[in-house]
């Protein structure tokens, strides 16, 4: 996999199944696809999965499966509307009748959920306020409210009566907050500052970087995420829902 996909990089076992859970229940297109020769794609649709291996189901008979199967690193993209899934197929093997094909690969080590660029940074839903503790020079916390939130950074207002701190300042000891939870510890580093077109105005926003993120926090950030793309999901189906059966469509 390509080095700018480390950030959306999930090796946690219990992630990586609720991921392919995810993908059993939602998702709209299955890939496989050969790596070096992008022509050999193929829909599927993901079977079932265990601990040791995952199969997906194609239908018998397209040529394209064995240049798949026999292709050097095969890998799975996925759409999960808010997110792309990809990883790679190892030990891929074929089963074929006369009417479907079953391909089983070994259970993947490390799983990308990438977030679409129209939806980088999630937005907290209602009932889970965000607010990023922030200590300042004096040693004193104020809490910002963070208004979206991705793998790589975050966006929060500012406090009235707050000093805007300069472009490239290093916010240390910071505590991202969600409910009841136990805070989650970050360093930021101030990448942007803009004053969005709210009416009334809500003040200025800063855009920084996570710094310094150990594995165990970057787990529960991934966590986080994870649980707002899904909920964002699950809304947005619902509301769908409802135009349907009042005779709307999303193209109306």
């Amino acid at each position: 996999m390509q080095n700018n996909l480390k950030p959306f990089e999930i090796s946690d076992r219990q992630l990586i199944n609720s991921t392919l859970r995810e993908l059993l229940r939602y998702a709209g297109s299955i890939y496989l696809i050969a790596r070096e020769q992008h022509e050999f794609s193929i829909p599927a649709r993901l079977l079932r999965f265990d601990s040791n291996t995952i199969e997906f189901e194609h239908l018998a008979g397209d040529p394209l499966l064995d240049a798949l199967v026999s292709g050097r690193a095969p890998y799975v993209l996925a759409d999960l509307g808010f997110v792309q899934v990809q990883f790679d197929l190892h030990d891929l093997r074929m089963n074929c009748d006369s009417n479907q094909c079953v391909l089983t690969s070994a259970f993947p080590q490390l799983v990308y959920r990438i977030q679409r660029r129209e939806g980088l940074r999630v937005r907290p839903f209602c009932a889970e306020r965000i607010v990023c503790n922030v200590r300042n020079p004096q040693g004193q916390f104020s809490n910002w409210r963070v208004l979206d939130l991705s793998v790589i950074g975050l966006a929060m207002q500012v406090p009235a009566g707050i000093v805007i701190p300069p472009i490239g300042t290093i916010i240390e000891h910071a505590q991202l907050e969600v409910g009841t939870d136990s805070p989650i510890p970050v360093h930021l580093a101030v990448r942007r500052c803009w004053v969005p077109n709210d009416s009334p105005p809500s003040g200025e926003v800063l855009g920084c970087e996570f710094q310094y993120l150990d594995q165990n926090n970057e787990r529960r950030l991934q966590v986080l995420i994870t649980d707002i793309e899904r909920h964002a999901y699950k809304q947005a189906q619902n509301q769908d829902s409802v135009k349907v059966e009042m005779g709307f469509s999303r193209a109306s």
